[in-house]
């Protein structure tokens, strides 16, 4: 589990300067909040195993990471619309299967 959270991580910390973009700590705190209750979902018992304080814990993974004055690469409608499909995602048939969406490439 704890490498879904981290894989987030990675997407979010490759930053620009664009001052049009959310800041990069924003922009993860939306999505993870939604990617880590779907994983909540999808996989409960090894969520619970690897999260013991719930959604809090897991967001709090993938915030730590970044940077808090950084900027998102993506747009803010990039991270809605990857928000948007990570609520929407089919739970895999185990946790090690879970991936992103499509549309959070590049973010």
């Amino acid at each position: 589990m704890v490498g879904r959270a981290s894989l987030f991580v990675v997407l979010v910390v490759g930053c620009s300067s664009s001052s049009s973009n959310p800041k990069a700590i924003d922009a993860a705190k939306e999505f993870g909040a939604a990617y880590c209750a779907k994983l909540q979902s999808c996989y409960p018992d090894a969520f619970a195993a690897s999260y013991p304080n719930g959604v809090s814990d897991c967001l709090a993974k993938i915030t730590a990471a970044i940077d808090p004055n950084a900027t998102e690469s993506c747009s803010q409608s990039q991270v809605d619309a990857c928000t948007h499909d990570a609520q929407n995602l089919a739970c895999d048939a185990t946790l090690s299967t879970a991936t992103l969406p499509s549309s959070c490439s590049g973010c």
